[in-house]
């Protein structure tokens, strides 16, 4: 009785040991998306990096001018989208990013991010931009054609070879004027700012 008292003891220990061995290991931390924003000459900048799961989870991070990556550590492992800046210029959605269980995945994106700040700097004053396309009845642009304003503060102006004058206005303005060319009749024109919307008007220009 002893004796297999004893026997019994070790196949007890036995067990104890071998369910001690079978407690699952804790997954190793590890971020599941790096996304690294580059310009087209390879430089970083400061912007926006949005990544959109399939249960509609949405995280939003900044990218520094001097971050190497921005990363986002906690998503799953279905694929996600990613969305590089804001709207307006030059938005870029990546679909179908993949993801894998403590694999994690580097997404590089290009983005022309010089072409969002190319514009003058922000005016005193709001103001609409207008851009007059003059073309004849035929479609085709007419260059040089005189571009003539009832105020005087506005200086005449040509169009272009595509037949393109642009002018600004300031908000809630209004303004007359007409376009002229050689071998065509004079057309009047009249234009006004409410909303600080930039506006394209093409003119037609009928024959003389």
């Amino acid at each position: 009785m002893e004796r297999l008292c004893k026997v019994a003891g070790l196949i007890f220990a036995a067990a104890c040991i071998s369910a001690g061995s079978a407690t699952p290991v804790a997954a190793q931390d590890y971020c599941s998306l790096k996304v690294r924003v580059v310009t087209p000459t390879g430089r970083r900048h400061e912007v926006l990096v949005t990544v959109k799961e399939r249960n509609g989870r949405s995280t939003q991070k900044e990218q520094n001018a001097d971050s190497q990556e921005v990363l986002f550590c906690d998503l799953g492992i279905l694929p996600v989208t990613v969305v590089i800046g804001a709207q307006g210029c030059n938005h870029i959605t990546v679909k179908d990013v993949p993801l894998s269980w403590q694999k994690p995945y580097t997404l590089i994106v290009t983005h022309d991010f010089d072409a969002c700040i190319r514009e003058e700097l922000p005016l005193p004053v709001p103001v609409c931009k207008i851009l007059l396309r003059v073309s004849d009845p035929d479609g085709k642009w007419v260059k040089q054609a005189s571009v003539s304003f009832s105020d005087p503060n506005f200086s005449e102006l040509q169009t272009d070879v595509a037949g393109r004058a642009i002018f600004s206005l300031k908000l809630n303005g209004h303004l007359l004027g007409s376009v002229s060319a050689p071998g065509y009749i004079r057309k009047d024109f009249s234009f006004g700012c409410s909303d600080q919307t930039n506006l394209e008007q093409i003119l037609t220009l009928e024959r003389k």
